[in-house]
C-alpha cells in the first residue's frame, strides 16, 4: 500500500507544480476541474492512508484500486494539459450586446422563479427551520415540492448567467449585494449547501481575481454558517464548534471522492450494478453501502468516472475521461484568449457544467443540466446576432 500511495503522491505533486506554478490555472475555467481531481482522488486518499476512519466501511484492497486508479486518472490529465498548452490557437473577438430580445430571454426564467420560491415560500427546509425551528428534509431527496428539480436547475445556471451577463453593467456596490443576496437565498433555501461553496470560489477566482482579504475571509465564514444551518444548528457551544472544525472540510476534501471508493468496493464484493441499483439510482445504493446503513436516505455521488467505471471497467472510464478533458482543456484555452465583453457570463456556464460533471454522475437527468448550460450560451449568442440582424434590415 505504501508504494502505491507514494506514486500517487508523486504524480499529485508534479501535477500541482504544473498547474499552479507554472500554467497558472487558476486564471482559466478549468481551474474547478483540476481541484476535483485532488479532492476526489489525493485528499481522500491521503486521508484513509493516515488512519481516517470516517466512511471506513471498505477494504484495503479497494483503497489500492483507488489509488491506481487516481494515479492514472491524475496522469493522464497532466499529458493532456501539456499536450493542448502547446497548441496554438487564432485569437478570436466575440461581443454581445445588451438587448432587448436577451433580457426578455432571462426574464422568462427569472420572473417564474420568484413566484415559485414566493408559492413554497414555507416549504424550504431553511425557510421552514427559522421559522418554526424544525430542519424538515430536502426536497430533491423527498420530491415534496414539485418541479423543484427543473427549478434547480434554472436557479444554478440560468439566474447566476444572467447576474454576470449584466455584471459590468451594475455599477453600484450595494446592487451588487442586493442581488448576490437573493441569489445566495435561491441556492441555500433548499438545504443544499454545496453549490454556495463553488459559487463563492467562482466569485473568488474570476471576479476577486483569486486576492486573499477580507471579503474570501467573509464568504468563508458565511458559508459556514450556511453549513451549520443545513445541519438544523442554531447555536454555538464547544461541541458544534468542534464538529463545525471538522466535518465541512471532511465534506469538502474526503466526502466525495469516498463516494468513488465505495464504488471500487462495491465491484470488488460483486455487486450486481445492472440488475440490483435501486430505481432511484446507483448513488442511493452507494449511500448506503458507505454509511453501511439502510434506515438513512440519501444520495452519494462522485466523480463522473466513478458510474462508467462500475458499469463498463476501468479501461473505457478512463477513455471517457481522456475523451471529456481534452475537450474541456481546448475549449478552455479558447475561452482564456477570447476576447470578449462577456467572459464572466461564458466562465460562469462553463463552471456549472464543470460543477456538474465533476460533482455528480453522468445520467439523463445531470445530462439536462449540462444540456442546458451549453444551450444557454448558445441562446444568448444568437439572440445577440439576430437582435443585430434586426437593426441592419430596418436601416
Amino acid at each position: 500500500m505504501l508504494t502505491d500511495f507514494l506514486l500517487l503522491t508523486v504524480v499529485t505533486f508534479i501535477f500541482l507544480f504544473y498547474t499552479l506554478i507554472i500554467k497558472k490555472d487558476y486564471k482559466r475555467i478549468t481551474f474547478l476541474y483540476s481541484l476535483s481531481l485532488i479532492t476526489i482522488f489525493y485528499t481522500p486518499s491521503l486521508y484513509f492512508f493516515f488512519g481516517g476512519e470516517v466512511y471506513r466501511f471498505f477494504s484495503d484492497k479497494s483503497l489500492i484500486d483507488f489509488f491506481h486508479i487516481g494515479t492514472y486518472t491524475i496522469l493522464i490529465y497532466l499529458f493532456l494539459s501539456i499536450l493542448i498548452d502547446y497548441l496554438r490557437f487564432k485569437q478570436a473577438s466575440l461581443n454581445i450586446n445588451n438587448n432587448k430580445f436577451i433580457l426578455v430571454y432571462f426574464l422568462f426564467f427569472l420572473v417564474p422563479i420568484i413566484l415559485y420560491y414566493i408559492i413554497y415560500f414555507k416549504q424550504f427546509p431553511l425557510v421552514n427551520l427559522l421559522l418554526s425551528g424544525e430542519l424538515i428534509d430536502r426536497p430533491d431527496l423527498t420530491g415534496a415540492i414539485p418541479h423543484f428539480y427543473t427549478v434547480s436547475t434554472i436557479v444554478s445556471i440560468i439566474i447566476p448567467s444572467m447576474y454576470f451577463f449584466y455584471f459590468n453593467n451594475i455599477k453600484k456596490g450595494y446592487m451588487h449585494f442586493f442581488i448576490n443576496a437573493i441569489m445566495i437565498f435561491l441556492f441555500i433555501a433548499s438545504g443544499n449547501k454545496g453549490f454556495l461553496a463553488y459559487y463563492f470560489i467562482f466569485i473568488w477566482l474570476y471576479v476577486f481575481k483569486a486576492k486573499l482579504d477580507f471579503k474570501i475571509f467573509a464568504m468563508f465564514i458565511f458559508t459556514m454558517f450556511v453549513y451549520m444551518l443545513t445541519k438544523g444548528i442554531l447555536e454555538m457551544n464547544p461541541e458544534v464548534f468542534s464538529y463545525m472544525m471538522n466535518s465541512p472540510f471532511r465534506r469538502f476534501f474526503v466526502s466525495q471522492g469516498t463516494c468513488f471508493i465505495h464504488r471500487v468496493d462495491m465491484v470488488n464484493e460483486g455487486f450486481d450494478f445492472i440488475n440490483n441499483v435501486s430505481p432511484r439510482g446507483l448513488k442511493f445504493d452507494v449511500f448506503a453501502h458507505m454509511y453501511n446503513t439502510t434506515k438513512t436516505i440519501g444520495s452519494a455521488p462522485t466523480f463522473y468516472t466513478g458510474d462508467f467505471y462500475v458499469k463498463y471497467g476501468l479501461f473505457f472510464s478512463l477513455l471517457i475521461f481522456t475523451i471529456i478533458s481534452s475537450i474541456l482543456l481546448y475549449a478552455s484555452k479558447y475561452l482564456f484568449i477570447l476576447r470578449t465583453n462577456k467572459k464572466l457570463f461564458f466562465y460562469w456556464n462553463i463552471y456549472a457544467l464543470l460543477f456538474f460533471i465533476s460533482m455528480a454522475e453522468i445520467d439523463f437527468a445531470n445530462g439536462i443540466r449540462m444540456l442546458v448550460a451549453i444551450l444557454n450560451i448558445f441562446i444568448v449568442v444568437f439572440l445577440s446576432k439576430l437582435y443585430l440582424q434586426g437593426i441592419k434590415h430596418a436601416k
